[in-house]
């Protein structure tokens, strides 16, 4: 039986000892996206996420990178209320709902640096991971009643593929700038595009 935990964490522990030699150190910070389901769309915003991450250049263009990447987004109370109760309802009101993604990811970059632009690097990404997706409990109040939705938490694994490009900025540091679609194999898929920026040290 496949599990990607296991597989995951081997993997990780076979590219930590290639790393070791020559190893690329990676920081980012970035906003987040949600766009499927339907309702992970409408009622949560826009969030943040922030990660690190460990890599290996198996070849000048095909690298190997360990990921740890968090997410966060704010439930849109708005939207939420609006889905459960009328118009007319001034006293409904929720508190909490935030939902967070912590992933572990393998991913695997091919690099295509411009033959006339030396400091600048474009690169195909594709990853495979393990996410944890936690909703937070909420808080419901309505003119009728108060009650609250418990907590819910899974994880899952997880896929994704984007482009990105590194700016070289000195002797071994480069500015990255990606964007990448990641899919959930939840009950209703998943998905969500978190735009990075950060720093690698090569």
């Amino acid at each position: 039986m496949f599990r990607p935990i296991q597989t995951l964490l081997v993997f990780f522990l076979f590219a930590g000892t290639y790393a070791l030699a020559n190893p690329n150190y990676y920081a980012n910070i970035g906003m987040s996206k949600p766009f499927a389901p339907e309702v992970f769309q409408e009622d949560w915003r826009a969030g943040f996420n922030i990660g690190t991450g460990i890599g290996y250049n198996f070849s000048p263009k095909f690298e190997i990178q360990g990921e740890l990447l968090y997410d966060n987004f704010q439930l849109d109370d708005n939207s939420f209320l609006n889905g459960i109760t009328d118009a007319n309802d001034f006293y409904a009101s929720v508190s909490g709902g935030t939902t967070s993604l912590i992933g572990l990811y393998a991913n695997f970059k091919y690099l295509s640096p411009l033959k006339n632009k030396a400091t600048l690097t474009p690169y195909i990404v594709g990853s495979l991971g393990i996410v944890n997706k936690s909703i937070a409990e909420f808080k419901v109040t309505t003119e009728e009643e108060m009650y609250t939705i418990p907590k819910e938490s899974q994880t899952i694994p997880a896929a994704g593929m984007g482009l990105g490009v590194e700016f070289v900025m000195g002797k071994s540091t480069s500015f990255v700038v990606e964007g990448r679609f990641n899919v959930l194999l939840t009950d209703e898929t998943t998905v969500y595009f978190p735009l990075k920026l950060g720093i690698v040290i090569r």
